[in-house]
């Protein structure tokens, strides 16, 4: 992984908007969010979920509640 970019993992993203893990899985499918694939693992990075925020309209859990 390159060491400047930050990636998070599937769980982490699921957190991070206060959803399942499948929802996280099924945009992956439906190619809402980027990702890599690296290990044989989903990762994404700021510029991932960041683009998907934009895309969908979408906010993190906690930024929602402010």
């Amino acid at each position: 992984m390159n060491e400047s970019i930050k990636y998070f993992t599937v769980k982490q993203v699921a957190e991070r908007f206060g959803v399942a893990i499948a929802s996280v899985y099924a945009w992956v499918d439906k190619g809402l969010i980027g990702f890599h694939k690296l290990g044989g693992s989903y990762r994404f990075s700021d510029a991932d979920i960041e683009s998907f925020e934009n895309k969908n309209h979408f906010r993190a859990k906690q930024e929602r509640a402010i």
